[in-house]
């Protein structure tokens, strides 16, 4: 960044994650958000709990370039102009000391070709890394006490593939897949029931949900307050506590039993408006 200042060359950034302020970039310990070192000169407190992969020395490090770029905003050798994914978000990083008038709301553009809109499969599916902070051994389990639906089919790597592949040799209505790649993943999402996204980190605007407005494929995803405005509960998407499993269990019942037909394809259709409004290519232009 510093050499294209001094050029005079503008610089613009994405804040995909919260790595400004927060060790682990996700503002999530022990299950539950954590904003402690927001707005804080150094984030001790990151690095005492062990914050990035539980290492004190990681941990140090993601906290060294934290303050790195603390540094160059007060030195005005920063960014001058930084894209968020959401007005939560953007509050956050107001709250860590840069200037509102230099964060912008940016939605993420997804293209998808060929979204049908034909019948749709039996399958609950999981798309995404198979970590801790995604939900991921709460999905399991919800599924191991109250099976809300035919199958679940997880499709990802991570950590916790197996524990997910243990699952999945106790239970035949679980399948695991390693991620086979974006082209047989979008055909997966077109022969889909319904999308399950249980995160415990506050997102906001996960790519694999994104995908699912543009292909109207009904998700129940956790509830939080840093989605953007397209994911809307009981419109575009049946939101949960992800640490009560009956209600997760309830929600995809609601979208897997035959009597929830109508409420698929409502959510569906309103799926398909709000992509079109929020995340078309075309509004990135």
């Amino acid at each position: 960044v510093v050499p294209f200042r001094a050029a005079g060359i503008p610089v613009v950034q994405t804040l995909h994650n919260t790595r400004n302020f927060c060790v682990n970039g996700v503002c999530l310990r022990e299950g539950r958000q954590c904003t402690d070192c927001g707005g804080k000169a150094v984030p001790v407190l990151g690095i005492l709990r062990r914050c990035y992969h539980d290492s004190l020395v990681d941990s140090a490090g993601c906290a060294a370039f934290a303050m790195t770029g603390r540094l160059l905003r007060r030195l005005e050798r920063g960014p001058q102009l930084y894209f968020v994914l959401s007005e939560h978000h953007r509050r956050w990083f107001i709250a860590d000391g840069i200037a509102p008038e230099r964060l912008l709301i940016r939605p993420s553009t997804v293209e998808v070709r060929d979204a049908g809109a034909g019948p749709r499969g039996d399958a609950v599916l999981y798309v995404g890394r198979l970590a801790a902070e995604k939900g991921v051994a709460e999905l399991l389990e919800m599924w191991r006490r109250h099976h809300p639906g035919s199958r679940l089919l997880v499709v990802g790597d991570g950590p916790l593939g197996e524990a997910v592949e243990a699952a999945a040799a106790e239970d035949p209505t679980i399948e695991h897949r390693p991620y086979p790649g974006d082209a047989e993943v979008s055909r997966l999402m077109e022969e889909a029931r319904c999308l399950v996204f249980p995160t415990l980190a506050p997102e906001a605007q996960p790519l694999v949900v994104i995908e699912a407005l543009a292909r109207g494929l009904p998700i129940v995803a956790s509830r939080h307050d840093s989605y953007v405005p397209s994911v809307r509960d009981g419109e575009t998407a049946l939101l949960v506590d992800p640490g009560d499993p009956a209600e997760v269990a309830s929600a995809i019942r609601r979208l897997t039993d035959f009597g929830g037909s109508e409420l698929h394809a409502r959510i569906s259709a309103a799926q398909r408006r709000a992509f079109a409004e929020w995340h078309h290519p075309d509004r990135s232009i």
